[in-house]
């Protein structure tokens, strides 16, 4: 999943979803308001063309797990196969 464009606030929040931080914790963390986090979380869900939290976290343990899989095939006859 791309992150680069994400502004440095959605970064943030991102990274606070993915540890399972809650939006006030994120909040608090941040120095900022729980309104404020929510906002950016309708952004990070908009930009990724997502629903919601649960959709974003599968979205990116699919992700890390198809990259961490495909590393595992480096090397073997079935690099580049699949």
């Amino acid at each position: 999943m791309k992150k680069d464009k994400l502004d440095p606030t959605c970064q943030a929040v991102l990274v606070g979803i993915l540890k399972g931080l809650s939006n006030t914790e994120i909040a608090n963390k941040l120095g900022k308001s729980d309104n404020h986090i929510r906002m950016q979380l309708y952004k990070i869900l908009e930009y990724y063309e997502l629903h919601s939290r649960p959709q974003l976290l599968a979205e990116y343990v699919c992700q890390y797990a198809l990259e961490w899989e495909t590393k595992q095939l480096e090397g073997t006859k079935y690099h580049g196969v699949i």
